[in-house]
């Protein structure tokens, strides 16, 4: 199972963006196998995928599909806030530092 701090489950866990995505939710996906995925909305024709880890109370992600890109966050609870310094932006939402993704039952994509 997932367990990363605040980030445990066994087939994985959602967090919905708190702003507008790019035509529907912008949702990312971690599951225990130590990949993840994002989709920034209906609109988007990308569905990012790569690794996460864990290092104290800041989890990264490293999207491999268009070059390499990193994504920073820190826990807020159960949510999750976006840290803009060392991060890569992403391919349409421009996320700020401190907005959150907030834990959804929604379902994401599978990363297999």
């Amino acid at each position: 199972a997932v367990n990363a701090g605040n980030l445990s489950a066994a087939d994985g866990i959602t967090y919905k963006y708190e702003g507008e995505g790019f035509g529907g939710d912008f949702l990312i996906t971690f599951f225990d196998n130590g990949k993840f995925t994002y989709y920034e909305g209906a609109y988007s024709s990308y569905i990012g995928m790569g690794t996460w880890e864990t290092d104290g109370g800041m989890i990264t992600l490293t999207d491999y599909g268009i070059g390499i890109r990193v994504y920073r966050f820190c826990f807020d609870g159960e949510n999750l806030e976006f840290v803009a310094e060392g991060s890569d932006e992403f391919t349409y939402i421009k996320v700020q530092d401190g907005e959150r993704f907030n834990r959804t039952d929604t379902e994401g994509m599978y990363a297999g």
